[in-house]
């Protein structure tokens, strides 16, 4: 019975962290929680509406302990000013920081100038409005949504990422024109094309090569040290196959056949 118990209760320990886990991890992109190594049965989806009113009420109290925590520093600054001061007349250093005092707290926009000016107001803000949008969302939805500056940031990330990866692999691809190889039972193929082109052609889909038509076996990457060029591999197109995705490869003018 005493190792049912801690059984029970080390697997309901498990799942109140994984539940308190996920409220964090729900405010993170997909591949971010996955870099971070969190476990990818967390229950995101279940905990994101909490996630989100937190993450608005959280920032709303970290806002106005910043605010307040600025304007004190407005007033240390406005002490310092009004302590250089020549004060030979009728009102002295108390007199003006009363007054400075009295016209900084009465403007009405002191908020906005807050969290325009503030680092930490400016983020306070954007994340307290980004919280409201993922809860509205999920709400009006039914579908949890990571906060929305991180999944554009992501979204940057994967697509500058994708750009330099398509550079480098076109200027480690080998020069040359395509050669078209005529293959036989051993070589398990019909006829190969091999280039250094991206062409639109997936194994399984239709090809039409000058007259003759093929199917696509594979497509594989080959590389040697003059750079990487890219195989087709084609068989004869079998009598009554359907048609998938049907391709049409023109042979360009400098092409090498064998």
């Amino acid at each position: 019975m005493p190792a049912n118990i801690h059984q029970v209760a080390g697997k309901g320990a498990i799942t109140i962290g994984a539940y308190l886990l996920a409220i964090p991890a729900s405010v993170l992109p997909v591949r971010w929680r996955h870099a971070l190594r969190l476990p990818d049965d967390l229950p995101c989806g279940e905990m994101s509406i909490l996630s989100a009113f937190l993450q608005f009420f959280a920032c709303i109290g970290g806002g106005i302990l910043g605010f307040f925590a600025w304007i004190h520093a407005q007033y240390a600054a406005m002490d310092a000013r009004y302590a250089q001061l020549d004060t030979t007349g009728a009102l002295g250093k108390e007199d003006y920081s009363m007054m400075g005092y009295t016209l900084l707290g009465m403007n009405p926009i002191l908020p906005l100038i807050y969290i325009f000016t503030s680092p930490v107001g400016f983020t306070m803000a954007l994340f307290m409005v980004t919280g409201l949008v993922r809860a509205i969302h999920q709400g009006v939805t039914r579908d949890p949504a990571p906060d929305p500056v991180l999944a554009g940031i992501d979204a940057l990330h994967a697509m500058v990422s994708k750009r330099r990866g398509e550079q480098r692999r076109e200027s480690s691809k080998a020069p040359g024109p395509d050669r078209l190889t005529t293959g036989n039972a051993a070589s398990g193929f019909a006829l190969r094309i091999d280039s250094n082109q991206d062409y639109d052609l997936k194994a399984g889909n239709t090809v039409q090569v000058d007259s003759a038509y093929y199917r696509v076996l594979c497509v594989r990457e080959m590389h040697t040290s003059g750079g990487m060029r890219i195989l087709y591999d084609l068989e004869p197109m079998p009598a009554g196959l359907a048609i998938r995705g049907m391709r049409r490869y023109q042979p360009p003018p400098d092409v090498v056949r064998a």
